[in-house]
């Protein structure tokens, strides 16, 4: 069982477009992971091995996917090593790319610990990987008022101030003060009167803003920006006004869409436009389920109830057949999927040995499910027993996509209701 589900696992990384998914219990992931950035150490020994000329010494350090490449010179020259630093990144980056199809992340860092700023940088970047609990729980004694001064002091520096050119950062900007816009009674702040007014006058007072800044730690300042509609409507301008995108322009209409669900089709369209992202939007227009974050756009305590392992072998099955377009098959696990947890959810379903399909749409009705929905799901049981996988005779026919997806729109109806107290009909 276990060689089938792994066959099956890599079945649907390779069919599909998003990667390889990850769970709470994702030790299979990591491991692909690791094996994967394996070569890319080999590659960075490699390319490091080139200069043996100007480089002492180097050790290459990797925890998962975070890099710390420490590097002693034989040249004492700052600018030959400033120099040599200054290609380095473009190096890796290439080398990474062209070898393994890898970007590095934008937040990646050069520090000469020979100048006294860049070892303190250095010493809270560690800080952050070894202990991030411990520095947590100290930020979070902080009250939230001083916490949301500091936020804007942090703002006020930003505004006016330059990106170092080589690594898309603000060398005096403190991250990790950002950060705390997460913090949930920051963000009940934020949404005062008195607070949406400060962040206006950052943004659109005196002087103007310079919305390019806001690749210097693109989250936490558009998280901000999204507090004030006026704010945001000045930084969707700017990201429009954008002529031939470069690869951190993208980036940051990305990581806009991202907080608003993608739902603006003027800057869709903008990214569709661009011949990197071209293709990439041609997959995201038809390959992915409309509508459909995570499953069924559920939070993972809702989902939490309805863990079992009939029900995730049914999912697992369903979308691996989603992938191989076999909408027939798919909807035969999908129903499977509604049906096991309906006998999860309902009481009355413990004591049956079998549990019916005239069972599932009494338990529907008991729960208020809305009549549209629940005819649907009654409907899904009658079009199973009409489709070439339960029937290969003449009254049988083929599940389309279009029917496939209406269906499955249903069932996800059907379980915000059930899980989610909420649905779309």
């Amino acid at each position: 069982m276990a060689v089938h589900q792994l066959i099956s696992f890599f079945n649907f990384v390779v069919g599909g477009a998003s990667g390889i998914p990850q769970s709470d219990n994702n030790v299979l992931s990591d491991f692909i992971g690791h094996l994967f950035l394996v070569f890319g150490d080999l590659f960075l020994d490699d390319e490091l091995c080139k200069h043996h000329d100007s480089v002492e010494s180097y050790t290459i350090i990797r925890y998962v996917d975070d890099i710390y490449i420490s590097i002693t010179f034989r040249e004492q020259d700052d600018d030959l090593r400033d120099q040599f630093l200054n290609s380095l990144t473009p190096r890796i980056s290439d080398c990474l790319y062209e070898n393994l199809g890898l970007r590095l992340n934008p937040k990646t860092r050069l520090f000469d610990i020979e100048k006294e700023d860049d070892k303190k940088d250095l010493e809270r970047n560690l800080k952050k990987v070894s202990q991030g609990i411990e520095i947590a729980d100290e930020a979070n004694k902080e009250p939230p008022p001083d916490k949301l001064e500091n936020i804007f002091g942090q703002l006020d520096n930003l505004k006016g101030s330059s990106i170092d050119p080589h690594f898309q950062r603000h060398r005096d900007l403190e991250e990790e003060i950002l950060k705390e816009v997460y913090d949930e009674n920051v963000q009940k702040m934020l949404k005062k009167p008195n607070n949406k007014a400060r962040l206006k006058q950052i943004f659109m007072g005196s002087g103007g803003f310079d919305f390019e800044l806001v690749n210097a730690y693109p989250l936490p300042i558009i998280i901000l920006i999204l507090e004030c509609d006026d704010i945001r409507k000045k930084f969707e301008e700017f990201l429009r006004s954008k002529k031939d995108l470069t690869s951190r322009d993208i980036y940051l209409i990305l990581s806009y869409l991202c907080q608003i669900k993608f739902n603006q089709t003027e800057l869709l369209g903008f990214l569709k436009q661009s011949p990197q992202m071209k293709e990439i939007m041609k997959i995201f227009e038809d390959s992915l389920p409309p509508k459909l974050i995570g499953y069924y756009g559920l939070r993972a305590e809702e989902v939490s109830k309805i863990v079992e392992p009939n029900v995730t072998e049914q999912i697992r099955l369903r979308v691996l057949w989603e992938q191989k377009e076999e909408y027939s098959v798919a909807l035969n696990h999908l129903l499977n999927e509604i049906h096991a947890i309906c006998g999860i959810l309902d009481e009355e379903a413990k004591s049956e040995k079998r549990y019916e399909a005239n069972q599932v749409a009494t338990f529907l009705r008991k729960q208020r499910v809305p009549h549209g929905t629940h005819a649907q799901i009654q409907n899904l049981f009658d079009r199973r027993n009409k489709s070439l996988v339960s029937h290969a005779d003449p009254i049988a026919w083929a599940v389309t996509k279009d029917e496939y997806i209406g269906y499955r729109y249903h069932v996800g109806n059907c379980l915000k209701h059930l899980l989610g107290g909420n649905d779309d009909t």
